[in-house]
C-alpha cells in the first residue's frame, strides 16, 4: 500500500458544459486535503502526473478526500481518462465511492487513451420529483436512481480497480472529471419541459444519431437494415439449430442435452452438434408504458380517427398501456406489423449470430421453431419461494408443464423455473418457516426436530428456549441463540426439497428437456461465500446452473472447490445514456461504442469459460422513456424504439458469433 498526497502528484481537470461556463477546474480545490492509495502499483516518475507500472497481475489505485467529503451532486458523470502504456488492451473498472452498483468500466486499447465514464447514481428522489415524474427510474435532467448506498453529495472515494493488469504493464491517469450538469425540475421549467416525449416515443429535449422526425424515415430505416440483412444472413459454419456444424458431432439424441466435452461444458444440440447459447431476452416485446394519469408527458400520436388502437394499446389494472415500438411498426407496415415482426425477429437473430430466444419472449415468435429457445415456469412471484412442502406445490408444476408446447419440442433447449428468488443466507429460509410464512414446512421442522432430540427438554437446553409442549413450539415465532444449527439444517432441508421437487417434476413431464436453474439475481451468489450453499445445492438437481449476473465479465464465474458443474448467464446488459433515454441500466455502459465493446468482451469471456454454456442479454428492445410498471427505463435494447437496430450492438453480437465455437474449442 501506497499513499502520495493528491496536490504533490496530480492536476485535475474539470471540462464541464454548462450555460455559460467552460473548462471549469472543480476537483483541484475539492482535492486539497486527499491522498491517493495504491495496491500493486508502483509510481514511475514524479512531478503533476499519475504514472504508474503494475507489480502484480490485478491492481487498484484509490482516490480519498480526506476530512471533508466531496460534492458530486451537481454533476452526472465522472470521468477518468487513462493512458494505456501497454502492448495489450488494459480493463479497469472505477467504483464510486466503494459502492457496487455505482461503476464504469472500459477496455484501453494497448498503447492508447481512453475516457472512462461512471454514472453518479441518486439513491433517492424527493417527494416532489416522485409526484412529477412518476414511475420513472431515470428523470429528465441526469437523475438515476438505483440501489446506491451513498448520496452524491457525500463522496469519501473512488477507485480504478484493474483486475487483470500484469506485472510490467504501464498505465497513466491523465484527467478526472465531473460532466454534464445535474438538473432537477419544477414549477416554470417543468410546465417548459412538457411535453417531453413526441409522437414516436422519443425523447423530445435531446439530439442523438439515429433520431428520426417522420415515419419517411421508419421506412428507410427498414429499408437499410433489410439490405444488411442480405449482406449478412448469418453463419454458414452453423446447422439448422446454430450448432457447430464444422466442429465435432457427439451422440444425437433429437433434443438438446448438455456435456462436458474435452474439458469443457457445452449444450450438445438435437442433432448432436456443439451449441453455445448466445441469446437475447424479451424477443418481440417489452416497452409497454401507462400513459394513464401521464397524458401531459406525451405529444398527440397524429393518428387518423380511423386508426384501430388496441394495435398497440391495451387496458388492464387501472392502467393504460402503449407500445411506442408497436405503433411505430404499425406506421411503418400496417395493420399486419406482427406477422411481419415475427418473422423479421427470427431472420435479426440469424443475421446477428444470435442462436437462442432466451426468457421472456414473445411466444409466437418462439412458435415458429425457427430458432432455440428457452421456457420459463414461475412457481412463485416476488422474492419469497412457494412452501416445497405444500401439496399444491408440485401440482401447480405439474398442471403447468402439462399445458406447456415445450416439453416436447426439441426447438426447446430446457426450462428456467422462477426467477430472482430471495434466498438469503444459510439459516433464512428455516427462519421464516419458524416465524410462520411456511406452515407446511413448520410442522417437517418440528418432526425433525422431533427425531433429533430425545426430549424437548433436550432442544431447550440447546435453544435456551422454555417450551412445555411442541404445541408450544408451533406457536412460537421468536428466534433463539441456541436454535443457529437447527437452522442451518433445515434451511438447507428446505432448499433441497424446493430443487429436489422441480426436478423430479421436470424429469417426469418433460424428460428431454434440461434444468435450467433458478437464475440466482445480480452477482451475489457465484463466488460470494457467505450464498455459495444454496449454489451448491442447486447444483445437485439441476442440468444447468443460472445467474443473472449483472457485472462487466463473466471471466471470475466459477463452482466452488472440489465442484464441476454447467452454468448459464440468464440476463446480462450495458446501458448508455446517448441515444434519448433516460437511465443505462444496471450496469452502465457509457457510450454506445463502449457498452457493444463491453458486450463483445463479456461474452467472449464467458466463451472461454469451460464452465459457461451461454449468455442471454437483457434485453431485445430499448424500454420506454417513461418507463415499464416498475419503472425501468433503461436503454439497453438492440433495437431501438422505432424498430431500428442499434448498430453498435449489433456489429459486436456478430463479432462475437462469427468466431466463438472456434475460440471456445482452443
Amino acid at each position: 500500500m501506497k499513499t502520495f498526497l493528491l496536490s504533490i502528484v496530480i492536476v485535475f481537470t474539470c471540462s464541464v458544459w454548462a450555460v455559460g461556463q467552460n473548462n471549469r477546474k472543480l476537483l483541484p480545490e475539492l482535492l486539497k486535503e486527499g491522498s491517493i492509495d495504491t495496491y500493486g502499483l508502483e509510481k514511475v516518475s514524479g512531478g503533476k502526473t499519475l504514472h504508474w507500472t503494475a507489480t502484480r497481475q490485478g491492481a487498484s489505485v484509490t482516490f480519498s478526500s480526506g476530512e471533508t467529503a466531496w460534492d458530486f451532486s451537481p454533476f452526472v458523470h465522472l470521468v477518468c481518462e487513462l493512458q494505456n502504456l501497454a502492448d495489450h488492451e488494459l480493463f479497469v473498472e472505477c467504483h464510486l465511492d466503494g459502492d457496487y452498483w455505482s461503476t464504469g468500466a472500459g477496455y484501453v486499447p494497448a498503447r492508447s487513451t481512453k475516457k472512462i465514464e461512471t454514472l453518479i447514481l441518486r439513491k433517492e428522489y424527493s417527494k416532489q420529483q416522485l409526484e412529477l415524474f412518476p414511475k420513472m427510474n431515470g428523470l429528465p435532467g441526469g437523475a438515476t436512481r438505483l440501489w446506491c448506498g451513498y448520496r452524491p453529495e457525500s463522496i469519501h472515494r473512488f477507485s480504478l480497480d484493474f483486475p487483470r493488469i500484469q506485472s510490467g504493464d504501464e498505465v497513466v491517469v491523465k484527467n478526472v472529471m465531473l460532466t454534464i450538469p445535474y438538473k432537477e425540475y419544477s414549477g416554470k421549467e417543468y410546465e417548459d419541459l412538457l411535453p417531453f416525449v413526441d409522437e414516436f416515443g422519443q425523447y423530445v429535449h435531446s439530439r442523438y444519431p439515429g433520431k428520426i422526425s417522420g415515419v419517411g424515415e421508419i421506412v428507410k430505416a427498414d429499408k437499410r437494415e433489410e439490405q444488411d440483412m442480405k449482406n449478412y444472413p448469418g453463419n454458414k459454419s452453423w446447422d439448422i439449430y446454430g450448432g457447430w456444424a464444422k466442429g465435432p458431432q457427439l451422440a444425437a439424441t433429437g433434443h438438446f442435452r448438455v456435456e462436458k466435452y474435452q474439458g469443457k461444458w457445452w449444450l450438445v444440440d438435437p442433432q448432436g452438434y456443439l451449441f453455445w447459447s448466445h441469446g437475447i431476452t424479451c424477443v418481440g416485446g417489452g416497452d409497454e408504458t401507462n400513459v394513464k394519469g401521464r397524458e401531459k408527458f406525451y405529444r398527440p400520436l397524429n393518428l387518423p380517427a380511423s386508426v384501430d388502437s388496441s394495435l398497440f394499446v391495451s387496458e388492464r389494472n387501472d392502467r393504460k398501456e402503449l407500445s411506442y415500438w408497436k405503433l411505430n411498426m404499425y406506421r411503418k407496415w400496417g395493420a399486419d406489423y406482427k406477422t411481419k415482426m415475427i418473422d423479421k425477429a427470427n431472420r435479426r437473430l440469424k443475421s446477428w449470430n444470435i442462436n437462442t430466444i432466451a426468457n421472456w419472449s414473445n411466444e409466437e415468435v418462439i412458435r415458429t421453431r425457427k430458432t432455440p429457445y428457452t421456457a420459463v415456469i414461475h412457481t412463485q412471484y416476488g422474492h419469497f419461494i412457494q412452501d416445497p412442502f405444500s401439496p399444491e406445490f408440485r401440482k401447480g408444476l405439474e398442471r403447468t408443464i402439462a399445458g406447456s408446447s415445450a416439453a416436447n419440442d426439441e426447438w426447446c433447449i430446457g426450462y428456467f423455473v422462477d426467477n430472482e428468488l430471495g434466498w438469503g443466507n444459510n439459516t433464512y429460509l428455516a427462519t421464516l418457516a419458524l416465524q410462520g410464512r411456511y406452515p407446511y414446512a413448520k410442522e417437517v421442522f418440528k418432526n425433525r426436530l422431533i427425531e433429533k432430540y430425545a426430549s424437548l427438554a433436550e432442544l431447550n437446553t440447546i435453544w435456551g428456549s422454555e417450551f412445555a409442549t411442541w404445541e408450544d413450539w408451533m406457536k412460537n415465532d421468536s428466534v433463539y441463540a441456541g436454535a443457529t444449527n437447527d437452522l442451518i439444517d433445515f434451511t438447507s432441508h428446505m432448499a433441497n426439497a424446493y430443487f429436489r421437487s422441480v426436478k423430479e417434476v421436470l424429469k417426469a413431464k418433460a424428460p428431454h428437456k434440461l434444468y435450467l436453474g433458478c437464475r440466482f439475481n445480480y452477482g451475489d451468489f457465484a463466488g460470494n461465500a457467505v450464498q455459495q450453499w444454496i449454489v451448491d445445492i442447486a447444483a445437485k438437481y439441476c442440468d444447468v446452473v443460472s445467474f443473472n449476473r449483472y457485472t462487466y465479465s463473466a471471466y471470475s464465474l466459477r463452482p466452488s472447490k472440489d465442484r464441476d458443474f454447467p452454468m448459464i448467464i440468464g440476463e446480462f446488459h450495458f446501458g448508455g445514456l446517448d441515444r434519448g433515454l433516460l437511465h443505462g441500466g444496471l450496469r452502465y455502459g457509457g457510450s454506445q461504442e463502449n457498452r457493444a465493446d463491453l458486450y463483445k468482451h463479456y461474452v467472449q469471456d464467458a466463451v472461454m469459460n469451460p464452465y459457461l454454456v451461454g449468455t442471454h442479454w437483457f434485453q431485445y428492445n430499448d424500454q420506454a422513456v417513461t418507463g415499464r410498471g416498475d419503472g425501468e427505463n433503461y436503454q439497453i435494447g438492440f433495437i431501438n424504439v422505432y424498430d431500428a437496430p442499434n448498430w453498435e450492438l449489433i456489429r459486436a453480437a456478430r463479432s462475437v458469433g462469427e468466431t466463438m465455437y472456434e475460440l471456445r474449442s482452443k
